[in-house]
C-alpha cells in the first residue's frame, strides 16, 4: 500500500456517512484532510469531530454542482495545505 501520512485528501461530501468516514480513515493514516460539503453546520460538526484523530482537518463550504464553488473550495484546499494529493468525490443519482 502507497504511504499516504503527509498527504493531502480533498473529500467531498464529507460532512456525514461514507465521505466522514474517509475522512477519518485519511486522518487517522497522517493525512491533512479537507473536508467540503453543502451543508456549512454539519461540517463544522464534521471537522470538529476529527480534530482529535488527525490535527491536520479542514473544512470549507461547497457546493460541487457549481464550478466557482469547487474552485474557492480547492483554493481554500491549497492555501491550507498546499498541493493536493487525491481528490474524492461522491455522486450518486
Amino acid at each position: 500500500m502507497r504511504e499516504l501520512a503527509g498527504k493531502t485528501a480533498f473529500v467531498t461530501g464529507g460532512a456525514s456517512g461514507i465521505g466522514l468516514a474517509l475522512g477519518r480513515a485519511f486522518a487517522e493514516a497522517g493525512m491533512k484532510v479537507m473536508l467540503t460539503d453543502i451543508e456549512a453546520n454539519a461540517l463544522k460538526a464534521a471537522v470538529g469531530s476529527l480534530r482529535n484523530v488527525g490535527p491536520e482537518v479542514r473544512g470549507v463550504t461547497c457546493d460541487v454542482a457549481y464550478p466557482v464553488s469547487v474552485d474557492l473550495a480547492a483554493k481554500a484546499s491549497y492555501d491550507a495545505f498546499g498541493r493536493r494529493a487525491c481528490g474524492l468525490q461522491q455522486c450518486w443519482r
